[in-house]
């Protein structure tokens, strides 16, 4: 039903005298500024990574900002199952149009090539997080690297915005 006939009926309702325990539940949405991937998954992330604040004129064209941050790593090889790109809240969340973040390791495995980057996830309109199927992971090499972030902001406003990267894994060869 269209928001507008759900409105409407409930307006012709109370002018009719109707009674508002007749009107449906109101609906729930999640806090903005909370992972929507922890309450589907109910866990808190595994690991996160923030970006550096970036500053976003509030005049000009579309911008790219592309940080490299410092990832410390894991131990072992990971999993990871989903991951959520998460603009600052309020106002980066207006102005970040898409974008993407990439783990990259620091060193080439012992006798070998450097491992490929592993995207972590895509954001776009309407879509912040990527959550592969139960038993499927994408594989985080162990050991050090760095974390990418790729992100196009449109102007019209000046805020600084800050992306959070929340990633949920499993050990083993199954999530």
């Amino acid at each position: 039903m269209a928001k507008a006939d759900r409105c409407g009926g409930a307006r012709r309702g109370r002018a009719a005298g109707g009674d508002p325990a007749d009107l449906p539940e109101p609906l729930e949405f999640p806090r903005a500024d909370a992972g929507e991937v922890e309450a589907l998954l109910g866990r808190p992330p595994d690991f996160v990574v923030r970006s550096t604040p970036y500053h976003v004129v509030a005049n000009g064209q579309d911008q790219w900002w592309n940080p490299e941050l410092e990832f410390e790593g894991f131990d072992v090889p990971r999993y990871v199952r989903a991951a959520e790109f998460k603009p600052s809240w309020p106002l980066g969340i207006k102005v970040t149009h898409h974008g993407h973040a990439t783990l990259r390791s620091a060193a080439p495995v012992e006798g070998g090539e450097r491992p490929p980057s592993v995207r972590l996830v895509g954001m776009g309109i309407g879509k912040r997080w990527d959550l592969l199927p139960e038993g499927v992971g994408k594989l985080l090499p162990p050991g050090p690297g760095t974390v990418r972030f790729s992100a196009t902001t449109t102007t019209g406003r000046s805020p600084t915005s800050t992306t959070t990267t929340r990633s949920r894994c499993c050990r083993g060869a199954r999530c």
